[in-house]
């Protein structure tokens, strides 16, 4: 074992320390440093370290104003190992592994610049926990973090490529970067600032995501799966490309702005049923093509529907007391137990017997497009409803 109170200084080459390390001492060189065995270190200045097998019950703590530089592809392994970063860690190769028992704790800032990734390869459960900064700034590929939970009350900044939260994220931070950002496993997270939402990942059925009110998460390119999971915005959605795939319960709840610049769907691939609640703001805007609510993704709305452009097709069913507007086109099937207030273009739409549409007064149904099928089916005008259509049904022949 080597104990170091004072100064290691590698200018080159490499120290391997195969016996342990303690101490409170500093390091500095453009060499490097590695490392198995027993570790109990608090170090300052900069550690290269090219390589580590630590102990079980091993910690590494780097304090603030310190930098440790996670260098060469070998994989750094830290089964049962703490690693606390108060100053900076640029993260430039090699795979991080741990074990249950394993913590990474980071309050200051962590840079990855590589398109490694971080796993449980010893087995069992392990987590991050961001304080700091996590930031992704070279690599334009996918960092991906496999059986780790990571808990963020700091900042995550993909600047560039893609950090996939494959093994859960948990806590209330903010994001921000032009880069991307997967979800999958246990989530359990709010959300401030921007978040790019890339599909790739499959959350867990019992996972909460929320948007704070001062968060923008824009959902795009893939396929956003979220069988059983709680999807809640308070401040801005866009969602610009890719399926959102629910099912088994999925529930979409929005307070905010959502805003469809796509012609992508909303659907159940996942078996079972799921619903938007929308009381806050619901719109459509950009694209000129059809947004489905396809079959068991109901739409239930006490806010506003405003479709700019295009059509939305509540194809599996539209309920509520809401708002609509805009000069685009809603499409309603399966059951309908809505009533409208404002402007609505009805462009078609197939309703399921049992099914109501009431407009109030001050309000208007444009009638137009091809048929509108109402079997069993009851409309309530207290108001104004023009008719353009080809034809109105109220059975089917």
């Amino acid at each position: 074992s080597f104990h170091n109170p004072s100064t290691v200084d590698i200018q080159t080459g490499t120290v391997n320390f195969a016996g342990g390390l303690t101490g409170t001492g500093s390091y500095s060189g453009a060499g490097a440093v590695q490392v198995s065995g027993n570790v109990n270190v608090t170090a300052t200045g900069t550690m290269n370290l090219t390589g580590a097998s630590m102990n079980s019950g091993s910690v590494l703590t780097m304090t603030a104003g310190s930098t440790l530089r996670l260098t060469n592809s070998i994989s750094h392994d830290f089964p049962g190992v703490t690693l606390n970063n108060a100053g900076t860690v640029i993260w430039k190769g090699g795979n991080l592994r741990g074990s249950s028992g394993t913590a990474v704790n980071n309050s200051g800032l962590w840079i990855v610049e590589d398109d490694s990734d971080v796993n449980n390869q010893y087995g069992g459960a392990w987590g991050i926990t961001n304080s700091g900064t996590f930031r992704k700034t070279i690599g334009t590929v996918t960092t991906t973090i496999s059986g780790v939970m990571f808990h963020n009350t700091g900042t995550v900044e993909p600047q560039t490529g893609t950090i996939s939260f494959d093994g859960g994220l948990s806590g209330s931070g903010a994001f921000d970067g032009d880069g991307f950002v997967q979800l999958g496993g246990n989530i359990n997270a709010s959300m401030s600032g921007t978040m790019n939402w890339s599909g790739g990942g499959v959350t867990s059925g019992s996972s909460t995501f929320t948007v704070a009110t001062n968060g923008t998460l824009n959902i795009v390119t893939g396929s956003h799966d979220i069988p059983g999971a709680a999807i809640i915005n308070n401040g801005t959605v866009v969602w610009t490309a890719g399926l959102i795939r629910g099912g088994t319960g999925t529930t979409i709840q929005n307070s905010g702005l959502w805003i469809v610049e796509s012609d992508t769907d909303f659907n159940t691939a996942y078996s079972g049923s799921a619903t938007f609640t929308n009381t806050g703001t619901f719109r459509k805007q950009v694209t000129t093509g059809t947004t489905d609510f396809q079959s068991g993704f109901s739409f239930n709305s006490t806010g506003t529907v405003d479709v700019q452009s295009g059509t939305v097709n509540f194809a599996s069913g539209l309920s509520g007391i809401g708002s609509y507007s805009g000069g685009g086109n809603i499409q309603m099937g399966g059951l309908v137990q809505a009533t409208m207030n404002g402007t609505m273009n009805w462009s078609g739409g197939v309703m399921s017997i049992g099914s109501f549409f009431n407009v109030t007064s001050n309000s208007t149904l444009n009638v137009l497009g091809s048929s509108h099928d109402m079997p069993g089916t009851t409309l309530n005008n207290s108001m104004r409803a023009c008719a353009s259509a080809t034809s109105l049904r109220r059975s089917r022949a």
